[in-house]
């Protein structure tokens, strides 16, 4: 009684599914006698995660007969073979009536392209960031053809339209399609688009600060410049910071002359931008080392 968008496979027996399509089907349970009481447990929730196995006496109080739904919405990171083993349990059988039967049911995720969240992007400023796609789901030696919804063709705000993960730079929210072929040029078997979309937005003012000239040997707090609400600052990790991951680490170079240290901004509306900043170290000052003698 296999329901929902999945198909089975009769000769391999598989049940074949495509990415984020509800399926489902019942497993039913007999015991050996009026007097069996019947366990029926699965390994769902580690070989097919996000799956759901409720299980019920189909004749309560009657404990000799049950009914398990297993029901699945797979993802793309699901693609690939799942094989999910059902174990009932009955404690009235004895002799040659075997007490306990297993049994697995193959499912196959198909490949499916997908690519990705919806991104932001913020022209007009020269360190805004291009939005870097990505598709996923799709098999080894995959062919990729990148292009503009709008007009149907892969035009100048794509750097390559036939790479996996390209970078684009729309001047206005734009649609992206990603048309996905195997290796012998055949389109998926699930379906062979999918599609983005790049939201555009007014560019904020960010920079990593002004450039800081200090003594070796000295430390001093870099000074982004930000909006004052919804931006975050992700410095590059570096030794010679404090702390990476706050807005205004302090920085002790511990070399003699320039040291830079980089930045990636990401605003409110999640576009992002890169800048760096320099610490000069012009002048050593001198280590104070303390002493302390008891009386």
């Amino acid at each position: 009684n296999l329901g929902g968008g999945a198909t089975y496979d009769s000769v391999n027996h598989v049940i074949q599914v495509c990415p984020n399509v509800n399926f489902s089907f019942d497993v039913n349970a007999y015991g050996c006698s009026g007097t069996s009481i019947l366990s029926l447990v699965s390994d769902n929730l580690t070989t097919a995660p996000g799956s759901k196995f409720p299980t019920i006496y189909k004749d309560p109080p009657r404990t000799d007969t049950m009914i398990g739904n297993f029901s699945w919405k797979p993802t793309s990171k699901d693609i690939g073979l799942h094989i999910v083993t059902f174990h009932i349990k009955d404690s009235a059988c004895s002799g040659d009536e075997k007490p306990t039967a297993d049994f697995s049911v193959i499912i196959s995720v198909g490949y499916s392209p997908d690519a990705g969240p919806d991104a932001a992007y913020c022209p007009g400023k020269s360190n805004s960031l291009p939005v870097q796609l990505n598709v996923t789901g799709f098999p080894p030696g995959s062919n990729f053809y990148w292009y503009n919804a709008a007009t149907g063709i892969a035009d100048s705000t794509i750097s390559d339209s036939t790479a996996q993960s390209p970078l684009v730079t729309p001047a206005v929210t734009t649609d992206y399609v990603v048309y996905v072929t195997d290796a012998s040029g055949n389109p998926l078997p699930c379906k062979a688009t999918d599609t983005v979309r790049v939201k555009v937005f007014a560019p904020q003012i960010v920079s990593a600060g002004p450039d800081q000239t200090i003594c070796l040997n000295q430390k001093v707090t870099l000074k982004p410049k930000i909006p004052t609400t919804g931006t975050s600052v992700y410095w590059y990790p570096d030794p010679t910071l404090s702390d990476d991951s706050i807005t205004n680490p302090y920085a002790k170079p511990t070399v003699y002359g320039k040291s830079s240290y980089f930045a990636i901004f990401v605003d409110i509306n999640k576009c992002r931008y890169f800048d760096s900043t320099h610490v000069i170290t012009n002048g050593i000052a001198p280590k104070l080392i303390t002493t302390i003698v008891p009386d």
